[in-house]
């Protein structure tokens, strides 16, 4: 007897880990180490023999997605899952944003015949060489229902009567009213916010018109123009971003002085100014990269964002920033990584006095 139990149970644990497939699709979300969601799915094909085929999909705001490729690994034993993004099939983003792919490292769980994927992701820009932060995922299979074939004939013909009645007052509707149309409202959408960095919400960001960025002639990059877009550029998102300083002045126009910090690295840094890309990969050296930032009656906040773009043999970069208005100089040391960017905000008001 107890023989024959233990062969039962031994049955059972076998027919269970035999029955795990992860075919179906997982609906959810990915959550950033910023403490950002954003809406996340996952198509998956599992041939039975722990190799995983699947399509991934993200909503970001506004129309902005990104569909892209992947394959795995599923262990039965352990319940492990990877799910590691290959390339982009479908790429709609906003302009000066990059998309990055993601590797989901996933535990697999049945609660009371509720599938799910629960883990972290891992992830960088197309080309590997940045990274784009790291975060958590959590994902539910969907049910599928099949429909039955067989209907009762007595509750068709009780729909059937109803259709019939419905149809008729909606004639007679028509006749006493046919001079008003109604263009009905649609529903709105149900989007996940994008939102600055730890924030818990953000407005849509303003465009700089008119207001782009002076910068030196006998600097070899040029200013990017600032396009119309709703989306925070994911590496703005996916990092830290320390504040170094808030200024106040009075100066309706400031300048800003890049250098490098003496080690004259390879590494190359851009510069955000209220979330829009400004400067791409620019090298510092000894000489000044400088540019000047303008006030408007719409733009009385600058807040400047480096971004660090690292090379394999230098883990970090180091750069000076030189302040100018009217009355005040201010020099701060840069340091930013793959981790964390530098942020500095400038406020303007005409009648409050410059910082010290």
């Amino acid at each position: 007897m107890y023989r024959l139990l233990l062969l039962i149970l031994l049955l059972g644990c076998l027919i269970s880990v035999q029955a795990q497939n992860l075919t179906g699709k997982w609906v959810g979300y990915f959550t950033t180490n910023t403490g950002l969601s954003y809406p996340y799915e996952i198509n998956l094909q599992d041939d039975g023999n722990s190799n995983l085929a699947a399509t991934t999909f993200t909503k970001f705001s506004g129309t902005s997605s990104a569909m892209a490729l992947a394959k795995g690994i599923f262990s039965k034993q352990t319940k492990l899952a990877s799910v590691i993004e290959t390339k982009f099939d479908q790429v709609r983003l906003a302009p000066n944003t990059q998309a990055c792919l993601m590797s989901n490292y996933l535990t697999y769980s049945n609660i009371k015949g509720k599938e799910i994927l629960q883990g972290t992701y891992l992830s960088n820009s197309l080309s590997g060489s940045n990274d784009c932060g790291s975060g958590t995922v959590n994902l539910t299979k969907e049910i599928s229902f099949s429909i039955a074939k067989k209907t009762n004939k007595v509750i068709n013909n009780v729909l059937k009567k109803k259709d019939t009645a419905q149809i008729a007052s909606a004639k007679i509707l028509l006749k006493k009213d046919t001079v008003k149309l109604i263009t009905p409202t649609p529903a709105p959408l149900n989007i996940v916010a994008v939102s600055a960095m730890n924030t818990a919400s953000s407005p849509l960001i303003d465009t700089l018109k008119s207001t782009t960025p002076i910068a030196n002639k006998s600097n070899a990059t040029k200013a990017i123009n600032k396009n119309n877009f709703t989306m925070i550029p994911w590496v703005l998102i996916s990092r830290d971003n320390k504040l170094i300083k808030t200024i106040n002045t009075n100066n309706p126009k400031i300048s800003i002085d890049l250098y490098d910090n003496g080690s004259f690295e390879s590494d190359s840094i851009s510069v955000y100014d209220n979330n829009v890309l400004i400067f791409d990969r620019i090298k510092l050296s000894y000489r000044e990269f400088h540019f000047e930032l303008p006030f408007t009656e719409n733009i009385t906040k600058h807040e400047l964002v480096l971004v660090a773009h690292i090379t394999a043999t230098n883990t970090r970069n180091s750069s000076i920033l030189m302040y100018k208005d009217n009355k005040t100089k201010e020099e701060f040391i840069i340091n930013t990584n793959n981790k964390s960017n530098a942020k500095i905000i400038i406020k303007y008001d005409p009648v409050v006095k410059s910082s010290e």
